[in-house]
């Protein structure tokens, strides 16, 4: 391409509007504003979901320009070029559009609101691609082969308390999930409408989409297959969306786009997870190549974007990269995006392998952030067999299963809490560094640090519940001798389980037995005297 010219000054790399020709492709065109938008952000139900709004509220987000759809007027006016718009992207206040023909025009003279033309892909197919698929707590779930992958991380633990993900939804960013809507590892997802949707971001094409590609199919696998005695996945309940952004045919920034689109979805949307097993370095177009240095977080569109979904409240956890043994080595974007969660591999025996990408961001950051098993993993094939395979496209949905499960312990719980949680469980948190990160996660252990974060309070309360979590009994005891306390223990659906008045004139202390008939799980207890009022959350764990 002629007069190609990198421009520092923008919020990422970009090439100058003034080409001579347009050949034929994709582009995106950034706007210069957002001032003809219809909407206003006094308004956010009129293009937030509820679910999003209410999350933004708790977490203390704002709800800024960035969240405007992009200004309708600047659109129309591309569509009545008779330009194909494929999507519109907010955060990054533009389009993305597809030409034909080549074009001899100057677009940023005959469209004023058009600040900048990136290109995005070429009009042919490119090289084809593939993925290189290179006891505290004894278990209650019949996990078969899974059973080494999800207890290495002490995942087991939050499911034998009843946490499987149930009420998280996670967005599986992916080049396509052959079989997923008829292998038998899937069915009770499919029966139970967890499924929640299927989006093509490449071509708009769903035949495509559940056909395209097994390697989506593979990494879903590890979090939703529900085959007993054979194969479960980290978040068995869990809601999921399906989302094709890779395109298997070719390698072009276009890719790049197609993701932030999914992610800007997902935050409408109010998703809590994605998970995103792709990663980019090197194109069919080497125009568009990234260099180490552009994985500063900042720079790669996709890194961006996935910056911009955290700090949206949503938990996104990427792949490293699988380059640790080839001559790029290090990780791939959007590894490098702040906010996040990175994800390398170790083998069986928790040893790093060999093709794990290696950080540090290109700002000295710790990357990968953290580990999980990711050399021989079992998944399942499109098929409908179960095989091993390598990667650390594998090792990144284990733990967002995984992440999901402790975030239904905790739904009050910011993305940043969660993932502050998984760091400081891990086993090498103290000590860093650029191969493994803070190291293997405990998730029993993240439960008690988040359990201890948002219970900082609990020392000045007038009474004291404890152990919690609990197996069996516990034990109500009061600060203040000679009260009367009303006690009421309450379950995540509003029932009261228990109601009694109890007399603490001849005690401070009183066993609560009834609690060893209740199931595992989340409960309230609400104490009431002639003084105070006191409510607090109780964790039982299955015995």
């Amino acid at each position: 391409m002629r007069n190609i010219l990198f421009i520092s000054i923008l919020f990422f790399y970009s090439f100058t509007t003034s080409y001579a020709q347009m050949a034929p492709g994709k582009y995106f065109f950034e706007f210069t504003d957002k001032r003809k938008t219809t909407f206003s952000i006094d308004r956010p139900d009129s293009f937030l979901s509820e679910k999003t709004i209410q999350r933004r509220i708790r977490n203390n987000i704002p709800i800024d320009s960035t969240d405007l759809p992009v200004a309708a007027a600047y659109i129309d006016s591309l569509y009545a070029h008779q330009w194909k718009i494929i999507y519109p992207l907010k955060w990054f206040n533009g389009v993305v559009i597809q030409l034909s023909d080549s074009l001899d025009t100057n677009v940023k003279t005959q469209f004023p609101f058009v600040k900048n033309v990136i290109k995005l892909s070429g009009h042919g197919l490119g090289n084809t691609k593939s993925h290189g698929v290179s006891e505290s707590c004894p278990p209650t779930l019949q996990y078969g082969l899974a059973y080494t992958q999800i207890s290495r991380i002490k995942g087991h633990c939050l499911h034998n308390s009843g946490f499987k993900g149930k009420g998280i939804s996670i967005a599986v960013f992916d080049a396509g999930f052959n079989g997923a809507d008829t292998i038998l590892a899937f069915k009770e997802m499919r029966e139970s409408n967890r499924l929640l949707t299927i989006k093509d971001f490449v071509a708009d094409n769903l035949i495509k989409t559940m056909n395209s590609s097994h390697h989506g199919t593979q990494v879903l696998s590890l979090m939703t297959a529900s085959l007993h005695d054979e194969l479960i996945g980290t978040a068995p309940e869990a809601n999921y969306l399906l989302f094709r952004t890779e395109d298997t045919e070719s390698e072009y920034l276009i890719e790049e786009y197609n993701w932030a689109a999914a992610a800007e979805y997902c935050d409408s949307m109010g998703i809590e997870i994605i998970n995103s097993s792709l990663g980019y370095s090197r194109f069919d177009d080497s125009a568009m190549n990234h260099s180490y240095t552009d994985l500063d977080g900042n720079t790669a569109p996709v890194s961006i974007a996935a910056g911009m979904a955290a700090s949206k409240g949503i938990l996104v956890v990427v792949s490293a990269g699988n380059e640790g043994n080839k001559s790029w080595r290090y990780i791939t974007a959007p590894a490098d995006a702040k906010n996040i969660i990175t994800v390398g591999a170790v083998d069986s025996s928790g040893i790093r392998t060999t093709f794990s990408s290696i950080g540090p961001s290109a700002d000295r950051r710790i990357k990968p952030e953290i580990v999980a098993q990711g050399s021989q993993v079992w998944v399942q094939y499109g098929n409908g067999i179960s095989y091993q395979g390598s990667g650390t496209s594998f090792s990144a949905p284990i733990i967002s299963g995984m992440a999901a499960c402790l975030w239904q312990a905790f739904p009050e719980a910011s993305n940043l809490k969660i993932k502050n949680a998984i760091f400081k469980s891990s086993h090498n948190y103290l000590f860093p560094d650029s191969l493994t990160g803070y190291g293997i996660p405990d998730f029993e252990s993240a439960f008690y640090i988040l359990f201890n974060s948002l219970n900082s309070s609990i020392s000045q309360a007038p009474v004291v519940i404890y152990p919690n979590p609990f197996f069996n009994y516990f034990v109500v005891e009061s600060k203040e001798a000679n009260e009367i306390l009303d006690i009421e223990i309450i379950d995540a659906n509003a029932h009261i389980l228990f109601h009694k008045k109890i007399d603490f004139f001849n005690s401070q202390s009183y066993i609560i037995r009834e609690s060893e008939n209740f199931l595992p799980g989340i409960y309230f207890v609400k104490i009431v005297a002639a003084n105070f009022q006191y409510v607090i959350k109780l964790v039982k764990f299955k015995s």
